[in-house]
């Protein structure tokens, strides 16, 4: 009789492994495929708005045209050309 209990024990415990592995394998699948359909979503959206989404007409002399340099950068390779140098610091070596 205890080995009977024993043995239905057990294979209620297999029947719970085995209904836990099959949920994870349709969680996992599902989820896939959730991640694929929201990352081509992103993909179509920032093809469509992104920076470079406007069709610009290549010149035909193979030069490239620039047509826009924020004040920003401007600024910022400005200050870089006035550097002068820094101040010396001098340090001690600690052992």
């Amino acid at each position: 009789m205890l080995f009977k209990f024993l043995l239905f024990l057990f294979l209620v415990y297999l029947l719970f492994r085995l209904v836990n592995f099959v949920f994870k394998v349709i969680r996992t699948v599902s989820g896939a495929k959730e991640q694929a359909q929201q990352f081509n979503r992103q993909y179509a959206r920032q093809q469509n708005h992104g920076p470079n989404s406007r069709k610009y007409k290549q010149p035909t002399d193979g030069n490239v045209n620039i047509e826009y340099i924020p004040e920003e950068d401007k600024k910022k390779n400005k200050s870089s050309r006035d550097f002068k140098g820094g101040e010396y610091v001098d340090y001690e070596e600690v052992k």
